[in-house]
C-alpha cells in the first residue's frame, strides 16, 4: 500500500518538476538570446512548446478520465454553456482583483505583468491563447487533476490542481486569480472528462485579457 502511494506521489511529482524545471531554464535561454529583439513573451512561447512535448508524452502514457459518447445535442450546449460560464468567471474575478489593494501593491506581479506585455500582439496571441492552455491544461488538469480524481474524486482533483494552477504564478495576486479560474476549469474537465474543454476555456480567458488591454 505504502509503495502504491508512493508511486501515485510520483506520478504527480515528476510531471511537476519537468515541467518547472524545463521550462524556466528554457525561458531563461530563449530570453537571453531573443529576448532584446522580440521580447519576453516570444521567450515563454518557445519554452512553452519545447516543454509540451514531454509533458503531453507523460499524459499520453498515463491513466486518463474517459470521455463518454456524444449522443445528443443538448450535451454540446452543456459544453458551450461550462466553458461560456467560466470565461465570464474570469472575467469577473479579474474585475474584482483589479479593485483590490494588493493589486497595486504586490510588486512580484507587477513585475510579473510587465514581462507579459513585452511582446507583439501575434506572439502574446499564439503564446497565451494557444500554446500556454495546451501545456497548462495538459499539466493541472490532464495529469495531475485527472489523477487526483481517478484516486480520490473529482473534488480532491479540481481543489489540488487549482492550488497547483495557482501557486505556479508566485505572486498572490495571480495565485487568488488562477486558483479561482482553475477551479472553474477543473470542474469542468472532470464533468465532461474532456481536456479540451478547459483548453479551449483557458484559450479564450487569455484571448480576452489580450484584447481588452489593446
Amino acid at each position: 500500500m505504502k509503495k502504491f502511494k508512493s508511486n501515485r506521489i510520483f506520478q504527480i511529482l515528476y510531471p511537476l518538476l519537468v515541467y518547472y524545471i524545463l521550462y524556466n531554464v528554457l525561458i531563461g535561454s530563449f530570453y537571453s538570446l531573443f529576448g532584446d529583439r522580440y521580447g519576453y513573451v516570444f521567450a515563454i512561447l518557445m519554452a512553452g512548446i519545447l516543454t509540451l512535448i514531454p509533458i503531453y508524452y507523460i499524459y499520453r502514457k498515463l491513466p486518463k478520465l474517459i470521455p463518454g459518447d456524444i449522443s445528443d445535442k443538448k450535451v454540446y450546449l452543456k459544453y458551450l454553456a461550462y466553458i461560456l460560464l467560466t470565461v465570464a468567471l474570469a472575467l469577473v474575478i479579474n474585475l474584482i482583483i483589479v479593485h483590490l489593494p494588493i493589486y497595486q501593491s504586490s510588486q512580484a506581479f507587477q513585475g510579473a505583468n510587465q514581462r507579459l506585455n513585452d511582446g507583439g500582439v501575434l506572439i502574446k496571441i499564439l503564446c497565451n491563447a494557444i500554446v500556454i492552455p495546451l501545456l497548462e491544461e495538459t499539466l493541472y488538469r490532464g495529469i495531475v487533476a485527472g489523477q487526483l480524481t481517478l484516486w480520490y474524486g473529482p473534488w480532491v482533483g479540481v481543489l489540488v490542481s487549482a492550488f497547483c494552477f495557482g501557486i505556479s504564478h508566485f505572486n498572490i495576486v495571480q495565485f487568488l486569480y488562477a486558483f479561482i479560474v482553475g477551479l472553474g476549469l477543473g470542474f469542468i474537465y472532470v464533468k465532461s472528462n474532456r481536456l479540451t474543454l478547459p483548453i479551449i476555456a483557458h484559450g479564450l480567458i487569455n484571448l480576452s485579457v489580450i484584447i481588452f488591454s489593446l
